[in-house]
C-alpha cells in the first residue's frame, strides 16, 4: 500500500495530540479540542484543512457561529476554512500594524511600504513583506468585522487597503481604566521610598513572554 510521507510525519504525532486531549478531559478543562501540530515542517499539514474539519464536527452548514481571530494569518486561515458555513461570521482583531511592524524587523522603516521592499536585495525579506500585506488585504476586505486598538490604527488600515470599515468595524482600546488604579498610588510612592528611586524614570513590565 502505499503511504505518503506526510502521512508517516504525522502518524507519530498522533499518539501524543490523543495524550494531551485526555490530560484536559481529565482536568475537566471546558474548551473544544483542536490538536496543533509542531511548526517545524508546516509544508506537512493542512492547518486550514484541519480547522475545516473540526468546524464540519460541531456545527451545520447553516448554523451561525463566529472566528475570533487575532492576527492576519490566522483571520485568512479561518476565512479559507469556513468557506461553504453560509453563517459563519469571521473578525479580524487587529492588536496591532503587522505590516509595518515586519517592515521594522528588516529595518525597511514604518511606513516604507511596498516599494521599499521591492527596492531591496534580499528577495526573501521582499516575499515575506509581500505576504504579510497580502495577508493583511485579505484579512481587512474578506472579513465580517475588524476590530482596532485605536483609531489611528483602523484609519491606516483602511487607507492602506482603499476600504471603507464604517459599518463594520469597531475600536477596543487595549489599556487600562487609570481611575481604577488611583487608590494605589501612594502604595507606588511608598514603595519607591523603600527601592531608593527617588525620581528615576523606572519602566515595570507585568505580563507573559508569549
Amino acid at each position: 500500500a502505499h503511504v505518503s510521507l506526510g502521512h508517516l510525519a504525522r502518524r507519530k504525532w498522533r499518539p501524543k495530540f490523543e495524550a494531551m486531549k485526555q490530560k484536559a478531559i481529565s482536568q475537566q478543562l471546558k474548551t473544544s479540542w483542536l490538536a496543533t501540530p509542531p511548526t517545524r515542517m508546516p509544508w506537512l499539514w493542512s492547518d486550514r484543512l484541519r480547522l475545516r474539519k473540526w468546524l464540519a464536527k460541531r456545527f451545520r452548514k447553516h448554523e451561525r457561529f463566529i472566528l475570533h481571530c487575532r492576527n492576519v494569518k490566522m483571520t485568512c486561515l479561518a476565512i479559507g476554512a469556513a468557506r461553504g458555513f453560509d453563517k459563519a461570521r469571521i473578525v479580524y482583531d487587529s492588536r496591532g500594524d503587522e505590516f509595518a511592524e515586519s517592515c521594522d524587523i528588516r529595518g525597511l522603516g514604518n511606513e516604507s511600504g511596498r516599494s521599499a521592499a521591492r527596492s531591496r536585495a534580499a528577495s526573501q525579506q521582499q516575499a515575506a513583506i509581500d505576504a504579510v500585506l497580502a495577508f493583511e488585504t485579505k484579512a481587512v476586505k474578506e472579513s465580517h468585522g475588524v476590530t482596532a486598538v485605536s483609531h489611528s490604527l483602523l484609519d491606516t488600515l483602511q487607507r492602506r487597503h482603499s476600504v471603507n470599515l464604517s459599518g463594520r468595524s469597531l475600536v477596543i482600546p487595549c489599556c487600562p481604566d487609570i481611575d481604577a488604579f488611583a487608590p494605589w498610588l501612594s502604595q507606588r510612592d511608598e514603595a519607591r521610598v523603600k527601592l531608593g528611586l527617588g525620581s528615576k524614570f523606572v519602566v515595570c513590565y507585568l505580563g507573559s513572554l508569549a
